[in-house]
């Protein structure tokens, strides 16, 4: 049992190392995508401002464009400046035209920069959001979790008293059933029956109160001629049998079936004797004769009283 405990739970941690490992490789998976994604769109989104900057400072349409283009001329000229204070420091020829063209350049790749940035602020803050909606849900599904294993508990631990309520109380009735019924053997029918020692009731099933135990019946050697009128020998406790008579037993009751003939016609030799005498022979002979049933006479002699009261 305990080696089996140990399978289990080993099994069950190679379970979760899997899952957590290919949950791991999902994730870093997801970043990567997120990752390629957020670049490209960076990209383009940066493409896409140069390509409107140049359009503005080139031939503004609308006035936000015509503000736009005034705003860039500003910064390059103010850009050009550092940079003609640049070249001469460094003693580098550089003429107006061309600081300015440096220094528009530098500009438009400065505001590329900033739309790049503004696209990984976007992806932080998508990350941001994505990590704590799993955290949420973690949570939940961890208060969920808790929640089940809690009503687990108590939902095991009712089952287990329900259990052993019911196995404690099948005992009792078992033993109760022990000193209420007993077991006998019927060997007319070859079967066992039971008496119930309270009311004398007989019957062929098992009482249910039993279970799956029985009640031993009595340990002693029966005396049971078969078909072919061959005697031999039963012990109904043991279940044994055997055609040599049992050396421990000295004097066994011999058991015969009793036929209903055999019965029908003791109980008219039983009528006919009580019919040889004075006024009940008389009685008995009329009762016969109008009909009366021969069981139903014989309930009637055997309720009358011996003083001679008429039934």
């Amino acid at each position: 049992m305990k080696y089996r405990r140990r399978q289990k739970e080993k099994e069950r941690l190679e379970k979760e190392k899997a899952k957590l490992e290919k949950a791991r490789a999902l994730e870093q998976a997801r970043k990567e995508t997120q990752l390629r994604k957020y670049e490209r769109q960076a990209a383009e989104r940066a493409q896409k401002l140069r390509a409107h900057l140049l359009h503005a400072l080139g031939q503004p349409e609308t006035a936000a464009e015509v503000r736009l283009q005034k705003e860039l001329l500003k910064e390059i000229r103010r850009q050009g400046k550092e940079v003609m204070m640049a070249a001469e420091k460094r003693q580098l020829p550089v003429e107006v035209v061309e600081a300015e063209e440096i220094a528009r350049e530098e500009v438009l790749v400065k505001r590329m920069n900033e739309e790049r940035r503004k696209v990984r602020e976007d992806m932080q803050r998508a990350e941001e959001e994505y990590q704590a909606e799993k955290a949420r849900e973690e949570a939940e599904r961890r208060k969920k979790a808790e929640a089940q294993m809690e009503r687990t508990k108590v939902y095991s631990a009712t089952l287990i008293q329900s259990i052993y309520r019911s196995m404690v109380a099948r005992k009792e009735l078992r033993h109760l059933a022990y000193d209420v019924y007993r077991k006998h053997f019927d060997p007319k029918s070859g079967a066992y029956y039971y008496e119930d020692r309270r009311t004398g009731a007989t019957q062929w099933l098992k009482p249910p109160s039993l279970g799956g135990y029985d009640v031993d019946a009595k340990d002693e050697w029966m005396q049971i001629t078969d078909i072919e009128d061959r005697v031999y020998y039963f012990n109904p406790k043991t279940m044994q049998m055997q055609w040599d008579k049992p050396e421990e037993v000295d004097d066994l009751q011999r058991h015969r079936p009793v036929e209903n003939s055999t019965t029908d016609v003791t109980e008219e030799q039983s009528l006919a004797s009580w019919a040889s005498g004075g006024t009940l022979a008389a009685e008995v002979a009329k009762a016969l004769e109008a009909g009366t049933d021969l069981n139903e006479l014989v309930t009637a002699l055997a309720r009358r009283d011996v003083s001679g009261r008429r039934w």
